[in-house]
């Protein structure tokens, strides 16, 4: 209850309160946020639609009608952009196929959402004609031109329909006249709008710019009601009056001015996809939530999530992990298997984020500063006795929020655990996640940051700064790719952290000499802004050409031709170099959780070969997702690497981490800064030398004890 009152005491400070919409005021913002205290319960059930996995399947339409649901499912040949046929499942309430037809499209089936109107499927089958067909038998049973082409949302309304295409939406009678029309390029043109009904009124929300208008058709013109601009939520997934958030859901009401919490899905252990996929939501109503997953290799299933009328507590013991990041399927695959098999515990993530406790407040155009005094706010939230469980996110810094006792250090709970053995994890990850004595965060995945080389320059990985620029020296070779000033000297600064933390000497971060070489460099070889023209060049050309010696981390694997050998070097410093996993599912405990045993039951689960092997075996982002465990990690490498060299080439550059990096915004805002100065400011590089490293050498006495 504390925690419940805490959120809408947030959100009453973040939004105003609104009049209704009914009495036509513009520029509103959604006032009131009404919040549940006990969740509504889903029973889920799970449909595998019989598809042919050597086709393309997509889905496209979930509708209920009476008491069953139908799917639409389009099916094309592999690398095909015509539709070779639709086919039409019929549901019933136990979720059981009970009817399937095929529907010939004669291959030019439009870009629309079909519906389901007076008993009959609407299909756009060519510009402007709306085809019927009879859901029972597929039979064609009527079609109409319209004068709208290029279709894409028909919405059956009250007494007819609504249809909109990239210039106009247009309301037609059951007769198909015309009854009024709106016209607004910009806006329909997007495609990226969605609408629906409500009391009478036609409603349009727009993704790209949060707002919500009436669509008037007596008088031809948008209404805007509502600039939600200021909320906590991403309208990246709007469907029509309802927003799906990463683990709730909400629903618009436009009278009452509400946007009211109406399901929980961290709470209802929906089961992640089996794998690679595009997901899809389809909400029929308040009561049903459809969700298609679309895989890769063709098949699709249906999730099928119907709300029971009597919410009655489960009973079970909640476990909440706090995050401030969208919710990767590690996470929710993690977290289902966990709830799963312990049936007497319920995992839930909190999205701080979503309920407007972490809030970046962007205002001032300096997102790097907005974003740490949000951290700051948070850390202050949790310190006023409102920590989760456990904390997920890759925009944390567990290092930091270690020292200031936010966080559990694991390994003593590691080292007395007589199920774990750390053996099973990478030597190289487990020294660099536990070689300083601690560890505040343990992963089960991650990706390899830091520049790559070719090995017939770079036969060794430990490259230091003045190597790197005698090796250009002697090659003619500018020594890496355009890239910002600022994000270079960072580079060589903040990857390696830590350990240059612990060599400090004197109270200097490092010497007067060696930030100097570092700035020198970072000016020299950098650019002003991201966008520069050489930068978007450099970013298209490959280690091969020789126009440079070392290229960024996310260019690995894309730009690697096969045959050739690349060395993995990690971030160049004064001090050798730094060769960084950055963690892709980092988990940790809170020092105020009642429940740490079973927290590191949860993590601990993660780090197993089975869980491994099972979602990582079969990663589409291979370079960005190595796991941990020892064994899959080779598995990975042999299994999915035909090449020998370049199999290699990733085995040496895995067993070469020394870093786990975490962000640490605040030493970024310094560097960005001092070295952005010396574009706005013609300071120099002395200048700029002295007072990076007073400033560094502060906040490193403030931050790092």
């Amino acid at each position: 209850m504390k925690r419940l009152l805490s959120l809408i005491i947030i959100f009453g400070m973040i939004l105003g309160i609104l009049c209704s919409c009914k009495d036509g005021q513009n520029d509103k913002d959604i006032g009131t946020i009404e919040f549940n205290e006990d969740y509504y319960d889903y029973s889920i059930k799970d449909i595998d639609l019989p598809d042919d996995p050597q086709k393309i399947n997509d889905v496209l339409m979930a509708q209920t009608v009476g008491d069953s649901l139908y799917i639409l499912e389009t099916v094309s040949e592999e690398n095909s952009v015509s539709v070779n046929e639709v086919k039409l499942y019929k549901v019933d309430g136990d979720g059981r196929i009970t009817n399937q037809i095929t529907i010939g499209t004669d291959n030019v089936l439009e870009d629309m959402r079909p519906v389901i109107y007076n008993g009959s499927l609407l299909l756009s089958s060519y510009k402007g004609v709306l085809s019927f067909y009879n859901i029972e038998s597929g039979e064609a049973i009527d079609h109409h031109e319209l004068s709208s082409e290029n279709l894409s949302y028909v919405l059956p309304v009250n007494n007819g329909l609504v249809v909109s295409d990239c210039d106009t939406v247009t309301l037609y009678d059951k007769d198909f006249n015309a009854q009024g029309s709106v016209t607004d390029s910009f806006k329909f043109g997007s495609g990226n709008c969605e609408f629906w009904e409500d009391g009478g009124d036609i409603f349009a929300s727009f993704i790209f710019d949060n707002e919500i208008y009436r669509v008037d058709f007596d008088n031809g013109e948008l209404i805007k009601l509502y600039d939600t601009s200021n909320l906590p939520l991403s309208f990246e997934n709007t469907y029509g009056k309802y927003i799906v958030g990463n683990s709730l859901i909400y629903k618009i009401d436009v009278f009452s001015n509400h946007m009211t919490q109406m399901a929980n899905l961290g709470s209802l252990n929906v089961r992640p996809p089996k794998g690679s996929c595009a997901k899809k939501w389809f909400i029929c109503d308040d009561s049903q939530i459809i969700v298609a997953y679309i895989y890769r290799g063709g098949k699709s299933e249906i999730q099928i999530l119907n709300k029971s009328d009597n919410y009655v507590p489960s009973g079970k013991t909640t476990i909440t992990i706090g995050t401030i990041d969208h919710v990767s399927d590690d996470l929710n695959n993690a977290v289902y298997e966990f709830n799963s098999t312990h049936p007497e515990y319920q995992i839930e993530i909190v999205d701080y984020y979503a309920n407007g406790v972490y809030c970046v407040d962007d205002t001032t155009g300096n997102y790097s500063n907005a974003e740490q005094r949000a951290m700051l706010d948070l850390i202050s939230y949790f310190n006023a006795g409102n920590m989760p469980d456990m904390l997920y996110s890759e925009s944390f810094d567990y290092e930091y929020l270690g020292r200031i006792g936010i966080l559990e250090d694991l390994l003593p709970i590691m080292n007395s655990d007589p199920y774990f053995n750390p053996g099973d994890i990478s030597d190289p990850v487990w020294n660099a996640l536990t070689g300083r004595g601690h560890c505040y965060a343990m992963m089960s995945s991650y990706n390899l940051q830091g520049y790559w080389g070719l090995t017939s320059y770079f036969d060794d990985n430990d490259v230091s700064l003045e190597s790197l620029l005698q090796i250009s020296e002697n090659t003619g070779i500018r020594p890496v790719i355009h890239e910002v000033s600022r994000t270079l000297a960072y580079d060589a600064i903040g990857r390696g952290r830590y350990d240059i933390v612990d060599k400090m000497s004197n109270g200097h971060f490092m010497s007067l000499q060696d930030m100097n070489s570092v700035i020198s460099y970072a000016i020299k070889y950098g650019v002003a802004e991201w966008g520069d023209e050489s930068t978007l060049e450099d970013y298209d050309t490959p280690l091969t050409s020789k126009l440079f010696l070392t290229t960024w981390w996310n260019m690995s694997l894309d730009n690697m031709e096969l045959g050739v050998s690349y060395t993995y070097i990690g971030f160049p410093s004064v001090s050798g170099s730094y060769h960084t996993a950055t963690p892709r599912l980092a988990l940790s405990i809170c020092s105020d959780s009642d429940h740490r045993d079973i927290c590191w039951e949860f993590i601990k689960s993660t780090l197993t070969e089975e869980y491994q092997r099972k979602y990582y075996m079969d990663s589409d982002d291979l370079q960005y997702n190595y796991p941990v465990n020892k064994t899959v990690a080779e598995e990975l490498l042999e299994q999915k690497i035909t090449d020998d060299i370049r199999r290699e080439d990733l085995r040496r550059a895995m067993n070469s981490i020394d870093t786990v990096y975490y962000r640490e915004t605040g030493l970024w805002i310094i560097v960005m800064d001092e070295i952005s100065s010396y574009y706005t400011q013609g300071r120099s590089v002395d200048d700029i030398t002295e007072s990076m490293l007073s400033r560094i050498d502060l906040y490193v006495k403030e931050n790092y004890n």
